[in-house]
This record gives structure tokens, C-alpha cells and sequence, in this order.
């Protein structure tokens, strides 16, 4: 098995590519165009690129490193991938949720969990309250750390046997999905969400999303 990258710099044209950095990349996990990463002998290897290419940019004011799988997620190639995308900006997803973090008085990502689907030593996975998805997962580290560039090659391998585990219980659901690494300045999680509906329009017109699964039903289905 192989893992490659391939840099592509601007995609996209007018307002979508000035958000970007030169630099954008797609990661190639895998030589066999059939392979899915819920399959892939070792994810840690794939897993310790998305961190070395991620550490690349570090100059960037923001990196966003995603997966998009099957054609509801917006994936424009069947070929297993992911994508490493350096912003000149912090998005304002990332900035709203970093103040919410600095004006709380303990770290919202660390307090007790309920609806927990599976933990090993170094990460935990749970179905978390008020998701925007049915059947949203989040990955959290146990240890308190801002991005997945200060993870150790324990916590590399611990994130990568629980991925696989998060996707293949993703493809149980849906076919589609999408992986999110989303780094805060004072925590870090990995959001799964496979894509079931369309974001309709009560979504479009207020920004907020409605779940209609109970995320204890979600965590037992995904168990």
C-alpha cells in the first residue's frame, strides 16, 4: 500500500479560491482505486501524512484537512482521498467557537460525556447533543491539546484504529459521508457525518440545523 500526496495549489475560481493559500493538496491513500479507507491494513500511515502535511503549513492562518466519501459529500473523485486546504483566515466557524471557548469557564470539550460509542487510552467517540447530522460521531482526544499536530505516535495510532471504526459504522448508515478535523486553540475534535438529507431550507435561512435522531438512539446504532 502506498500514501502520496499531490499539491495542486488554487482550486476552485472567484471567491472560493481567495480563500485559499497556494498549496492545496489531495492525499492519495491508497495505490488500489477499489480500496476505502475502512479497509486499509494500516490507517496509521495514512493518518501520520494527514499530520505531516497539516505541520507543512503551519504558516497558514488556518488548515483545513477533511475527507469527502461518495457523491452525496461533495467528493468529486471515486478514488479513496483526502484534502489539506491552507487558509489566509481563520473561518468564522473556527473564530465564533474559539471565543465560545475563551469565555467558558472550563474547556468545553473536556467535561463528561454521555451517549460514548467506543474509547480507547488516547480518544473517545460519542454521539454528541445538538449535532448538526443525524448520526454525527465526534473523535476527541482524552488529552487536553490544541490540533492534531502536537499528537504522539501512540495517540496516531489510538486516532487511527477508532477512524476506522467511526467509518465503517458510518457506511452502515449511509454511503456518503464526510471526516472534519476541526482544530480549536484550546481542544481538538474529528466530527463524522454521513450525509443521509439535504441541508433544506430552514437550514439555508437561519444557520441552525435540526437532528432528528435522539443522540442515545444514535450512539446504540452505531455501537
Amino acid at each position: 500500500m502506498k500514501v502520496g500526496f499531490v499539491g495542486l495549489g488554487h482550486m476552485g475560481s472567484g471567491m472560493a479560491a481567495s480563500l485559499l493559500k497556494a498549496g492545496h493538496e489531495v492525499i492519495v491513500e491508497s495505490d488500489r482505486h477499489d480500496a476505502r479507507f475502512e479497509d486499509i491494513a494500516d490507517p496509521a500511515e495514512i493518518v501520520g501524512v494527514y499530520i505531516d502535511r497539516y505541520r507543512a503549513h503551519a504558516d497558514a492562518a488556518y488548515v483545513s484537512l477533511f475527507k469527502n466519501e461518495g457523491e452525496r459529500s461533495g467528493a468529486s473523485i471515486e478514488h479513496v482521498h483526502s484534502q489539506v486546504m491552507p487558509m489566509p483566515l481563520v473561518p468564522v466557524r473556527i473564530v465564533r467557537e474559539a471565543a465560545a471557548f475563551s469565555s467558558a469557564s472550563r474547556c468545553p470539550l473536556c467535561v463528561p460525556r454521555e451517549n460514548v460509542i467506543e474509547q480507547n487510552e488516547h480518544f473517545l467517540r460519542f454521539a454528541p447533543d445538538g449535532s448538526q447530522h443525524s448520526y454525527e460521531q465526534w473523535l476527541m482526544p482524552k488529552r487536553h491539546q490544541p490540533s492534531i499536530a502536537t499528537l504522539t505516535a501512540g495517540e496516531i495510532d489510538a486516532l487511527a484504529s477508532m477512524l476506522q471504526s467511526a467509518v465503517r459504522a458510518t457506511g452502515s448508515i449511509a454511503p456518503s459521508y464526510n471526516v472534519l478535523f476541526i482544530n480549536f486553540p484550546a481542544g481538538r475534535a474529528t466530527h463524522i457525518v454521513p450525509r443521509l438529507s439535504a441541508i433544506a431550507g430552514f437550514e439555508l435561512a437561519t444557520g441552525t440545523f435540526i437532528d432528528i435522531i435522539d443522540p442515545a438512539a444514535a450512539a446504540r446504532r452505531l455501537k
